[in-house]
């Protein structure tokens, strides 16, 4: 491995280490953490992360035969360097010194799993919760926005412009995910408000000013809940959709050790 090789791999080793450190100072128990997110998994998400999975490759291939160019777009190409993801590197750059570094990257991997579900649930919460908390009464029309964000953002673990945006489409489809859940939990509470008599806003001035604010405080600790619904549900999909990503890696890595199969 060359010093560029070496700088990835410890800046990905040092992320996952990061990681770790927050899960013991949040004093969380990993396994635990790793359970209670797959247990929020269903055969819908699975279904969810495959289509969505489908859809990003095939999207990227077709990307990449009209434009290849754009595969070639990453700030690591000021170094001389291809594109790759700092999150994965220790596991990928580290199998070129042999058996020991196949076990270490399979050993990373193995962290990196157990630590997915957290890292998917965060990655959700900023790419649509946040989003979705400060663009409330506009939300449908940052659906493209959200999802180029979340593509771009990758951008910084060193992946081209090409897969950048091959991964927004992937961030599109968890974006779906969200927002159905999200409108299923929303008619649930706008129920509440209706058997209450709101439907318009003649019906809230109806109210004195102190119910008035009341009543908006509770939709607005109601609105919290729908989102957390949505992110839950597209944290799911997130969930199975890196999980299957991973455990090909990991395959790979543990036929490298066999010499079935050659990593470069």
């Amino acid at each position: 491995m060359d010093a560029i090789d070496w700088f990835v791999v410890t800046l990905g080793t040092a992320s996952l280490a990061y990681e770790l450190y927050l899960v013991k100072k949040g004093k969380v128990n990993l396994f635990n953490n790793f359970l209670e997110g797959w247990r929020k998994v269903k055969w819908s998400s699975v279904g969810w992360a495959v289509v969505d999975l489908t859809a990003v490759l095939s999207f990227a291939m077709l990307l990449h035969s009209i434009l290849p160019f754009l595969f070639d777009i990453t700030w690591l190409a000021l170094l001389g360097e291809e594109e790759t993801n700092f999150a994965i590197a220790p596991a990928t750059r580290s199998s070129s010194l042999g058996i020991g570094g196949i076990l270490f990257g399979i050993i990373f991997l193995a962290l990196f799993l157990l630590l997915m579900p957290r890292i998917t649930h965060v990655e959700e919460r900023v790419c649509r919760g946040l989003w979705y908390r400060h663009k409330i009464f506009t939300q449908k029309k940052y659906t493209i926005q959200s999802s180029l964000v979340f593509g771009f953002v990758h951008m910084i673990m060193g992946v081209s412009l090409g897969i950048a945006l091959a991964l927004s489409v992937g961030g599109f489809m968890f974006h779906m995910v969200f927002y159905r859940e999200f409108e299923r939990k929303q008619l649930q509470i706008a129920s509440i408000f209706l058997e209450d008599g709101l439907k318009t806003q003649e019906d809230l001035d109806q109210y004195s000013p102190e119910q008035q604010k009341a009543l908006v405080e509770k939709w607005m600790t109601k609105w919290g809940e729908m989102v957390d619904a949505g992110v839950e549900a597209s944290a799911a999909v997130h969930l199975v959709y890196n999980t299957i990503l991973l455990s090909i890696l990991s395959g790979a890595l543990i036929l490298s050790l066999f010499g079935v199969v050659t990593l470069s």
